[in-house]
């Protein structure tokens, strides 16, 4: 079995659960209704705001774990900061 740094793991079973979520809840086919017509989904009762707030809350958490990867994969060789890295 080849050797994948743990991004490669963590964006598969991101990519997995997103993908569950998406096909198999009310709140995918929310999403997906909001992405088609946001007029049209307004009118079968969907939630709006409540739906877009929770899908950037969502975005957000998964931009903040790929942050927090990438900023301990840039200090985990050294505890030096690397070149052009100014904290000044």
């Amino acid at each position: 079995m080849a050797h994948h740094s743990t991004g490669v793991w963590v964006m598969l079973l991101l990519a997995i659960i997103v993908a569950g979520v998406l096909r198999y809840t009310k709140f995918g086919r929310h999403v997906f209704a909001i992405g088609s017509n946001e007029q049209t989904a307004r009118l079968c009762g969907v939630k709006i705001d409540w739906t877009k707030i929770r899908i950037y809350s969502i975005a957000g958490l998964i931009v903040g774990v790929a942050s927090v990867m990438q900023f301990s994969r840039r200090f985990r060789e050294t505890r030096r900061p690397r070149r052009g890295w100014n904290w000044t």
